[in-house]
């Protein structure tokens, strides 16, 4: 993956280009950041930030000066910011960076904004920024048992309309927000509630499973999912044990250089400490 994503934004290199590429490139230095940045490389990521970021600003050039359009591009950068604030461990940093750039984009009027630029719609470039964020951000709050304010930014990031840019299939992110709700709600002792998400969710996944599915983002997924049911669980109960082994075994299936990866190690210590 590290090696496409750099591939991609490599093409601003190519000597054949009639101009830069750069405005054309800013969403893939973002992909590439946070990929460096979940693989634990963060010379890397600091390295990509920098050129991102003036990817990022030459795309906000082409937009209208003053307008709300290029705030966007602000934005983004920030958000990504705080994305590496959360891998690196710096959870208060990241927290704070991901909700005062939540506040300023919820404030952000792109409805009347004209283009001038690369974005076709601003509207939804506002939603995806703010679903990254508002996914920091709930991470960062169970990290720092800001548990109420997870929920909230949780339930935030499922209301949000899907990416229209992706192909892949909405319902994955709407299942991501989801379980990471019930993991908030399950670390405020709402368990019941927690395990009425959790058993929607599984079941998905587990017809998901029947069908063929494998790979890191999916395995990952499932085993999230386990392990919040089995978190909901009393510790006597035998659901539980045999969730959080199932979760494990998910993870035993990806690769040992996937096994490095940050969120990865983060979610088996969780599995781990049961």
């Amino acid at each position: 993956a590290l090696a496409a994503q750099r591939a991609t934004v490599a093409l601003d290199e190519d000597t054949r280009k009639p101009a830069s590429l750069a405005p054309m490139l800013w969403s893939n230095w973002g992909a590439l950041i946070a990929t460096e940045a979940r693989a634990g490389d963060f010379a890397a990521a600091e390295k990509s930030m920098r050129a991102g970021t003036a990817a990022a600003q030459a795309a906000a050039a082409l937009e209208v000066e003053g307008g709300a359009r290029r705030v966007l591009f602000e934005l983004a950068i920030a958000g990504l910011q705080s994305r590496v604030e959360l891998a690196r461990a710096n959870n208060q940093s990241a927290f704070d960076l991901a909700m005062q750039t939540a506040d300023r984009l919820r404030k952000l009027d792109v409805g009347a904004a004209k283009s001038g630029g690369v974005i076709r719609d601003a509207a939804a470039v506002r939603a995806n920024i703010l679903r990254n964020v508002l996914t920091t951000a709930s991470l960062a709050a169970i990290r720092t048992g800001r548990y109420g304010e997870a929920e909230a930014a949780a339930r935030e990031r499922h209301g949000l309309p899907p990416n229209p840019f992706s192909e892949l299939d909405p319902q994955d992110e709407k299942s991501r927000a989801q379980v990471t709700l019930a993991h908030a709600i399950a670390l405020q002792g709402r368990t019941a509630e927690a395990l009425e998400v959790t058993a929607i969710q599984v079941a998905r996944y587990r017809g998901e499973l029947q069908d063929g599915a494998s790979g890191l983002s999916f395995a990952k997924d499932f085993a999230y999912a386990l392990y919040v049911d089995a978190l909901a669980r009393p510790a006597g109960d035998a659901r539980r044990a045999a969730n959080l082994a199932e979760a494990s075994k998910q993870l035993d299936s990806l690769s040992a250089e996937a096994n490095q990866l940050l969120d990865i190690r983060e979610l088996r210590g969780w599995i781990a400490a049961g």
